[in-house]
């Protein structure tokens, strides 16, 4: 069939073409069917593991950024140190898996509770800014406008 490491399309799976050789190696006419289809599944569930494990590094992601959205120094890079993993490769994993950039999605949650907030009766700019993880008003202002459409203020106005 011409397995071999040049012509793979997932990396990392060097393990795999013995087994599929070795496989390939005992099949008949008899069991071919059997053998190709345990082959299969054994494969697949080798790939499947890997994509639990990295959602299970984006729930984590997703979970420490619950918990320290708050915090004006919360990023990519802190999350990733916290977690032991390359800030390049977690950023590219959480693009990836997230369809958006960390950055973004921090902003988006960030405004998100901005708006309970405010729903909430909480009127103070510059303390919605500070609960929501930005240590400057103007720029909270900023963002909160870009992503909602209006201003804060605007917005407050519209929920009264």
């Amino acid at each position: 069939f011409g397995i071999n490491v040049g012509v793979r399309a997932f990396k990392g799976y060097d393990g795999l073409i013995p087994f599929w050789h070795d496989s390939l190696l005992r099949a008949s006419n008899e069991n071919i069917d059997l053998l190709a289809e345990s082959v299969l599944l054994y494969t697949l569930s080798r790939l499947k593991c890997e994509e639990k494990e990295n959602a299970s590094i984006i729930q984590q992601v997703i979970d420490i950024t619950e918990e320290n959205f708050a915090d004006p120094q919360l990023s990519i890079a802190e999350v990733s140190k916290t977690l032991c993993y390359n800030s390049k490769y977690l950023s590219h994993l959480f693009k990836q898996k997230m369809g958006v950039g960390y950055t973004e999605y921090l902003r988006v949650f960030r405004i998100n509770y901005a708006i309970v907030l405010i729903e909430h009766g909480i009127d103070s700019v510059k303390n919605i800014a500070s609960l929501c993880g930005f240590s400057n008003p103007q720029y909270f202002s900023s963002v909160f406008k870009n992503i909602v459409g209006v201003s804060p203020g605007e917005y407050k106005s519209s929920k009264k």
